[in-house]
């Protein structure tokens, strides 16, 4: 396949030789070199582009990829057409003899890059669309404080634990939203279309209540608090309360009430230090913080916004059923995947019960299914096995002229794994 290459040296930084590069990667044409593409060089890579007209384009360079691509497409060459790798970073900050092993490292991962990408096919999506509907269960004010970050751009609904007394000193008044006491015990469903499940105990039903506050000075125990809570254990339950509400009926005791509230994303906030939760891993849209600063506010708001719209999400599992071994003669076999996945992502197919079905829209990826399949029949789409074994090959493949040394392939999540290592490389940890 017809390649370009463009190294950039980092402000001559890199040891980045393109004649080696070129009999490293056996290329047809010399790497085109630049000592600081992305600064003072884009409009010369453009150029560049624009007389070669390459059918694929491999860049080394430290910038954005999203910059590198966009370069690309404005000079003719599909951004699809692009790999970006950032040899600084993975190589030559990572090891101290930067000509020796970092050098023969930068042609592996370079080689990989075009190796995987040859190998590739057009990724396997479905459309998702995420409207602006945003559930925020909160303890203390920073749901509120989010709710008006973005009150502007979605509609919040917000449910205030009724068990925290960090709502109590503030007086009751009227908010723009949704809002009622509450505590979310499960969350079903995917980006676009949660189902929250609520369970209301506390007297007061803050969509009923119209906060004239009638209720709170004839309570002759001052269990009614400022912030319109009714606490329970201060109550000797005399009834002055609902004679008082008796027009507006926003009080109930006991209240026992379950209700299934749809949104398109889920946002709950702990107070710092509070590690609560049901130990599952998150979906995309459902989001939790725990340490409500203002900055993890901030970063919070906008995880939300690039979530609202239309887009495309991949389809990170196919499933043979030809090859699945979830039973036969009438009888269920298998089934060991239905366990396995933690977003309650696969079950029996309604319809043919030997057999599994795969909810793509709640699937996130993590691979727990693939990995306890003994049948290979669910195997990901992202990246695809052909994608991966072309990866590996290009990997652990002698590099012409360069001694052999033994290597080490590492598998890891793209979140968590990937920053893993850039951290390792950056402190100089191989």
């Amino acid at each position: 396949m017809d390649w370009r290459v463009a190294l950039c040296a980092c402000n001559e930084t890199l040891p980045l030789a393109a004649g080696a590069i070129q009999r490293s990667l056996g290329l047809e044409h010399l790497p085109e070199r630049f000592a600081r593409l992305p600064r003072d060089e884009i409009h010369r890579f453009m150029d560049w582009l624009g007389r070669e007209r390459p059918a694929r384009l491999l860049v080394a360079c430290c910038a954005p990829p999203e910059l590198i691509r966009e370069a690309a497409a404005t000079a003719g060459v599909p951004s699809g057409s692009v790999e970006v790798v950032n040899l600084r970073e993975a190589c030559f900050r990572a090891h101290p003899d930067p000509a020796g092993a970092a050098a023969v490292k930068a042609a592996r991962l370079l080689r990989a890059a075009m190796r995987a990408a040859e190998a590739s096919a057009p990724a396997v999506t479905m459309p998702v669309k995420a409207g602006r509907t945003v559930l925020i269960a909160t303890d203390g004010p920073a749901g509120l404080a989010l709710a008006r970050r973005l009150g502007d751009l979605v509609r919040p609904i917000l449910i205030l634990d009724e068990g925290s007394s960090r709502f109590d000193a503030e007086p009751a008044r009227a908010l723009p939203w949704k809002v009622n006491w509450g505590r979310v015990t499960r969350v079903d469903g995917a980006l676009g279309a949660f189902r929250v499940t609520v369970e209301h105990q506390q007297p007061i039903d803050l969509r009923a209540c119209i906060a004239c506050m009638r209720c709170v000075p004839v309570c002759h125990t001052s269990a009614i608090s400022p912030g319109l809570r009714l606490q329970m254990d201060r109550c000797d339950r005399c009834g002055d309360c609902l004679e008082a509400c008796g027009a507006i009926g926003a009080i109930r005791i006991p209240r026992a009430e379950r209700e299934t509230i749809t949104a398109d994303q889920v946002v709950e906030i702990r107070g710092a230090g509070d590690g609560a939760g049901d130990g599952r891993p998150r979906r995309t849209g459902h989001h939790r913080l725990l340490d409500p600063t203002p900055a993890a506010l901030d970063a919070l708001g906008l995880q939300v916004l690039r979530l609202v719209g239309e887009f495309q999400k991949p389809a990170y599992v196919h499933y043979d059923p030809g090859r699945c071994a979830g039973g036969a003669a009438g009888r269920q076999g298998c089934g060991r995947c239905v366990p396995a996945c933690p977003y309650d992502a696969i079950a029996r197919n309604p319809r043919e019960p030997l057999r599994m079905t795969v909810d793509q829209a709640a699937c996130e990826g993590c691979g727990a299914c693939v990995a306890a399949c003994p049948t290979s029949s669910l195997t990901f789409t992202d990246p695809p096995p052909a994608v991966l074994q072309a990866r590996l090959d290009a990997l652990l493949a002698p590099v012409p002229g360069a001694p052999a040394s033994p290597l080490v392939v590492a598998y890891h999540c793209p979140e968590q794994g990937a920053a893993a290592f850039e951290e390792a490389g950056a402190g100089g940890r191989r």
